[in-house]
């Protein structure tokens, strides 16, 4: 309802990449579920996409209650970091990915992800 805000800053020469299906809706969904409905107020979920050195750079955070103070990246993380974390490592092998979850400053979580910049139409570009 109203307590959820969301925005998207896509640039345009991303708006036709490639990205590997169910790869932003569950880090989009646990922004939701961890971060913002555990607030009274509410809170926004951000989208960003770029390119990057010719990669495809995408970040989801938002402004919620953050990480647990015992959290650290890969020893505490549910199953939808786990499996996108895995599939991206399954489709682009040899560090051609990277898959960062941190704390957002300002507070709440930032979910970084970097994968190679792929069009489905060479003319897209």
């Amino acid at each position: 309802g109203d307590r959820l805000r969301f925005e998207q800053s896509i640039e345009d020469s991303v708006k036709y990449a490639l990205v590997p299906s169910m790869t932003i809706q569950p880090l989009v969904e646990n922004a939701i579920r961890h971060g913002i409905s555990k607030r009274a107020s509410g809170g926004l979920v951000h989208v960003v996409a770029q390119n990057r050195a010719d990669d495809l750079w995408i970040m989801v955070e938002d402004d919620g209650v953050g990480l647990p103070a015992d959290w650290t990246n890969h020893a505490v993380e549910g199953l939808g970091l786990s499996v996108t974390r895995q599939r991206l490592d399954g489709l682009y092998p040899e560090g051609k990915s990277s898959f960062e979850v941190r704390p957002r400053q300002g507070g709440g979580v930032a979910v970084e992800l970097r994968i190679p910049l792929l069009y489905a139409d060479a003319s897209a570009n």
